[in-house]
């Protein structure tokens, strides 16, 4: 038999929504992560001697197909809605065939639905004011022991029009608007599943 591995986001999955369970970043981000498991056997067919590995209360009972003796193909399913930790979650199959061939395969998913916290941004070593629109921006940001880490940042002198997306860097330089007066810089942090963070913001005059 093989063993085909597939995931889907989707809130109910349909045909073209399931793909290589391989994101990008190696994680998915705060949807929900379907897992399939397909086990088809061209020859003998399979023997009905189909088992699966998984967290239990994940596994999907009407898409899950595997009590078939047919040889066609037959799938477990699971649905992960929580974060995994940093190793992630191991989902298994294995079966056997009527000519009593077995197999057994494994896929690991990451997921983090959880958001950046603790972004932090101080302008110019928080200074009061500052001759120059250039100035040094330090930046600080967590994403948790179980997180999958921190991706990127974006700056912005109004909340509203953003700098471009910047690898993650506790330290950079960003050009204020021109004039006197106070301004604001805000900062968002995102994570390599995508998530997120609340915008966190410094003055300076």
């Amino acid at each position: 038999p093989t063993v085909a591995w597939t995931c889907a986001t989707s809130a109910s999955p349909t045909a073209g929504d399931w793909a290589a369970c391989s994101p990008a970043s190696g994680w998915y981000g705060a949807s929900p992560v379907w897992v399939k498991g397909a086990v088809a056997d061209a020859l003998s067919g399979i023997s009905g001697s189909v088992a699966a590995s998984g967290p239990a209360g994940e596994v999907d009972a009407i898409a899950s197909t595997c009590d078939d003796t047919t040889g066609a193909a037959c799938a477990w399913v699971w649905k992960r809605t929580t974060d995994t930790t940093t190793s992630g979650t191991t989902y298994g199959v294995s079966a056997s065939d009527v000519a009593t061939n077995s197999t057994a395969s494994t896929q690991t998913v990451k997921r983090d639905g959880t958001a950046p916290t603790g972004v932090s941004i101080v302008v110019a070593a928080a200074a009061i004011y500052t001759p120059s629109t250039s100035v040094d921006v330090a930046l600080a940001a967590s994403d948790g022991a179980n997180g999958s880490g921190l991706a990127s940042f974006q700056l912005s002198n109004d909340g509203a029009a953003w700098g471009p997306v910047t690898p993650w860097t506790d330290g950079t330089t960003w050009s204020l608007t021109s004039g006197d007066g106070a301004k604001t810089v805000w900062v968002r942090v995102t994570d390599l599943a995508g998530n997120v963070s609340a915008t966190a913001t410094d003055e300076i005059g």
